[in-house]
């Protein structure tokens, strides 16, 4: 058994030498699929209960998702070898790290036309298997204020090739130790400078229901769960999308409502779908507590799969002659989007930066809400389609810590079917529930009006990679 593990490792390890591209789209691929199988998970049965095709669109999904996802290897291994660079050099310490970046935003951008669709965006919005996600739970976080997400995916591929270099390059452990200096010391400034919120204290009420229930169904645990909550008055409460709370419960509403209202100025976020026709139409509301709609804003970022069909689905199904799933799915679920992106909704000292569901995947968005003038984030989800899969909920929890540290504001989510969570500025969680069951929290939250360097730049950091990589290649083709 040694013996065959030893020859098989040495096949793969020629396998590399003489096709490193193919190796490490192939290592790419096998990476991402692990962070996107959580589409198995995602239940279609209104559209085409036990459908073998639909079974198989899981499998195609995937691979097509992981296939796409992980662009950024073999991109990253080619512009490295055209450059003809050796990993053990110590520029590779930083020229590493700006190829993989470069790779990663465009991958993104490749990625997002793949499932574009009706209502599809073209963008850096889907970042799921992201090194930089990693980081988010050490204290590194804080350089995500400096350059976003993109900073952070940087600093890991430094730890990959420092380790490296560290190992089988003993020479270069000077040039390590201050590349790690140099990050330790932009991190605590990171941190010190934005350590102080600008703002007000805001007590929030979220609201988690169990998978399948509705307040649609005429079923009073979400009356029963309000009326719970701690005897204070609160600023906000935020229910999960698709809760249609006052539409469809409005005297039991107000009795519940007065009595957990601060004032006037409490604002209750909830969302619902205006099914009145088709494509239905995906709002986030904002309430008085009697009920009264103070604004409405049409959804803009919508998740792929499960609000629109991308290209990639259609079509095959068009040629394979399923022309009617695609109207069954038409029929039940697409929806929408708006011409332009949400914007934050101001109550007294308070702009709330209210998205729901798909919106948690992009940290672009939130960084345009921050950017606008949003002082506080949240995400009200309806999570029921992908299942209580741990892998999913796990990766966009990351996400929403990365929104709250990155701009350095209050995140927090309501859901349906998922986690429900309250962070702070500095990503401290505040309150956590992944029961998947119907519950209520109470977090008591800082808002911030100041603007970090990424909230004010956006991408800058990805975008100076791309001309870094342009650069040296215009360089070397005129040497």
């Amino acid at each position: 058994m040694k013996d065959l593990f030893l020859r098989a490792w040495r096949a793969l390890m020629s396998f590399a030498r003489r096709h490193p591209v193919v190796a490490a789209w192939i290592c790419g691929i096998a990476y991402e699929a692990y962070h996107v199988s959580w589409l198995r998970t995602i239940k279609l049965s209104e559209v085409a209960p036990d459908s073998a095709v639909v079974k198989l669109l899981y499998v195609v999904a995937v691979i097509i998702m992981a296939t796409f996802l992980s662009t950024a290897f073999p991109m990253m291994v080619l512009l490295w070898r055209r450059l003809k660079l050796s990993w053990r050099e110590p520029q590779a310490l930083w020229i590493i790290p700006t190829l993989w970046i470069a790779a990663e935003y465009l991958q993104s951008v490749l990625f997002s036309i793949i499932i574009y669709g009706n209502w599809g965006r073209i963008g850096s919005f889907l970042t799921f298997g992201s090194p930089g996600y990693f980081l988010v739970k050490t204290p590194f976080v804080y350089l995500s204020r400096l350059g976003g997400l993109w900073i952070l995916s940087g600093v890991c591929l430094f730890f990959v090739i420092g380790l490296a270099q560290l190992i089988w390059t003993p020479r270069n452990r000077l040039n390590v130790g201050i590349g790690l200096g140099v990050l330790i010391i932009l991190t605590q400034l990171s941190w010190a400078f934005w350590r102080t919120p600008h703002g007000q204290e805001q007590t929030v009420a979220l609201v988690g229901l169990a998978t399948g229930m509705n307040v649609r169904t005429e079923d009073p645990q979400i009356n029963i769960s309000l009326g719970k909550l701690p005897e204070q008055s609160y600023d906000a409460i935020i229910l999960p999308e698709y809760s249609h709370y006052f539409e469809f419960r409005p005297t039991v509403d107000a009795e519940v409502m007065s009595r957990l209202a601060k004032s006037s100025d409490t604002v209750v976020i909830d969302s619902y779908q205006d099914r009145s026709a088709r494509p239905f139409i995906n709002y986030v509301t904002y309430h008085r507590p009697d009920g009264s709609i103070l604004d409405r804003q049409h959804k803009w970022f919508l998740a792929p799969g499960g609000e629109y069909l991308p290209y990639f689905l259609t079509v095959p199904l068009k040629l394979t002659g399923n022309q009617k799933i695609i109207d069954a799915y038409n029929f039940q679920k697409e929806v929408s989007g708006a011409d332009k992106p949400e914007q934050p909704y101001r109550i007294g000292d308070v702009s709330y930066g209210a998205l729901a569901c798909a919106g948690v995947i992009s940290p672009e968005i939130y960084r345009g809400m921050a950017d606008r003038g949003a002082t506080l984030l949240s995400n009200s989800a309806a999570l029921d389609s992908i299942g209580l899969s741990p892998l999913y909920h796990q990766q966009t929890e990351l996400m929403g810590v990365l929104h709250a540290v990155a701009n350095a504001r209050p995140f927090m989510q309501s859901a349906r079917g998922g986690y429900i969570y309250a962070y702070d500025m500095d990503g401290q969680s505040l309150v956590r529930d992944t029961s998947f069951q119907t519950t209520t929290l109470t977090a008591t939250v800082q808002t911030n009006d100041r603007k970090t360097l990424y909230t004010i730049l956006g991408d800058w950091v990805a975008w100076a990679s791309i001309a870094m990589v342009v650069g040296s290649f215009i360089s070397l083709r005129r040497s």
